[in-house]
């Protein structure tokens, strides 16, 4: 397993950068206790050169999920705005509930089969799912009843879960929709049919079939989507012997892992630490398992460091030192990638150059020309190439974030010009990291 007591350790070093290399009073540290959230934000970028879609930040409400999504193939007849996450030819949930129709058992499926060329969509910030007040949600249901009623699904040939070839992973997952449009919303039977599909699509290329069956669910139940991606995609892992389907669930815990680290679910996170470990040493994939010391180094500092951030938050910042400023300000912005709360506090940072773009970010006047942005971008750009490890991607991320919105005052000319260099940036991330559609609504607005 991955040796956090390595990424503890790393506190005592004293050349290492940006995360690795934390204020000189950090020696004082004392245990864990838990880090309360303060919100951030999602973003969409758009780039006329290619399909680029970065999340800066977890942003969200509701601790839930939202971005892209399986295509909708067939316009809702509700008389509502589409849900973005609905599935072919189905009607709103509550619709259907207070109806009591059943859907249509030939409805389209709308997974993503591992290796397919199945399109997806981008969900805009007010395409999110209809809300449904938190009265009218049902708590999960009984544990023996959701038992025997998977007992019964996973009985039917066409939805074995003995691991098998890509093929059969096809079949159980159509097989699976088939059976979800037929059952009555809120059952056992309909709880228990989601969480085989979320646990099947962990297996499949991309999340965007784990956030549209979270995404259902939540419309109907109060329930943790953090907990239950964690256990229904290890789960999955249990079962999954062929390397073809390895690759993807290494490729997918990544994104879970990512995901679990911003918004502050570090035990969470360290249960699929241990996971994606395994499965990189099991492929020899040694560019994931790069990947996965940085965040056990990072996810070690985290918990070092828990009872130090809550103590310091309750207090009054006037009282800071620059030194716990600049620690929070990394923190923050670095590993929980919340800059509109992180940003002031990163300018107080020993790293002259972090601080000092830090610093003019925090000039800009409410609307920046494009060229101001565009020199933000370079300079976030610039540090990220100086850096390591999650320091790199989150400045890359943040550069992003702010070149989404110098496009959206740039001239067509610019927005050619830019959309290189653009283009560029984004290819820099881990694939990880590029348009994956996953985000966990811990940590919101």
């Amino acid at each position: 397993s991955v040796d956090l007591a390595h990424g503890l350790g790393i506190l005592a070093e004293p050349d290492l950068e940006l995360v690795d290399t934390l204020e000189s009073d950090i020696q004082g540290a004392k245990p864990i206790v838990s880090l309360g959230s303060i919100p951030g934000t999602i973003i969409e970028l758009e780039n006329p050169v290619g399909d680029i879609s970065v999340s800066n930040s977890p942003a969200l409400k509701n601790d839930g999920i939202t971005n892209t999504g399986s295509p909708v193939l067939e316009k809702s007849t509700s008389g509502f705005l589409p849900d973005p996450f609905a599935s072919p030819r189905e009607i709103t949930m509550l619709e259907r509930e207070k109806s009591g129709v059943a859907p249509d058992g030939a409805a389209t499926s709308g997974v993503s089969l591992s290796g397919s060329e199945q399109p997806e969509m981008v969900a805009k910030f007010d395409e999110e799912p209809a809300e449904v007040s938190e009265m009218a949600k049902r708590l999960v249901p009984d544990s023996e009843a959701v038992d025997a009623a998977i007992d019964a699904i996973v009985s039917r040939d066409s939805i074995s879960m003995a691991s098998g070839n890509p093929d059969d992973l096809a079949q159980r997952l159509v097989a699976l929709e088939e059976v979800k449009h037929s059952l009555q919303l809120g059952t056992p039977a309909y709880w228990a049919v989601s969480v085989l599909l979320i646990e099947s699509a962990w297996q499949t290329r991309g999340v965007s079939d784990v956030k549209r069956n979270l995404a259902d669910l939540q419309q109907l139940y109060k329930f943790a989507p953090a907990s239950l991606s964690v256990e229904t995609y290890l789960a999955a892992n249990m079962r999954s012997a062929l390397p073809e389907i390895q690759q993807e669930l290494l490729a997918n815990g990544l994104v879970l892992l990512d995901q679990l680290l911003i918004a502050d679910q570090v035990e969470l996170a360290i249960r699929i630490l241990d996971s994606v470990d395994s499965l990189s040493s099991t492929l020899q994939d040694t560019q994931a398992t790069e990947c996965v010391t940085a965040y056990a180094r990072v996810i070690g500092q985290t918990m070092r460091q828990k009872e130090r951030f809550d103590l310091l938050l309750s207090e009054n910042p006037d009282n800071w030192s620059r030194s716990n400023r600049g620690l929070l300000g990394r923190h923050y912005c670095f590993v929980l990638r919340r800059w509109e709360v992180g940003l002031p506090w990163l300018s107080s940072v020993s790293d002259s150059r972090v601080a000092s773009a830090a610093k003019n970010e925090l000039a800009l006047p409410a609307n920046p020309a494009f060229e101001d942005l565009l020199t933000l971008v370079r300079r976030w750009n610039l540090n990220a190439e100086r850096a390591t490890g999650l320091n790199r991607q989150a400045m890359r991320l943040h550069a992003l974030f702010l070149a989404k919105k110098a496009m959206a005052t740039a001239s067509e000319s610019q927005r050619l010009e830019f959309g290189m260099e653009l283009g560029e940036i984004n290819e820099n991330l881990p694939d990880y990291l590029r348009n994956t559609g996953f985000q966990l609504w811990e940590t919101a607005d």
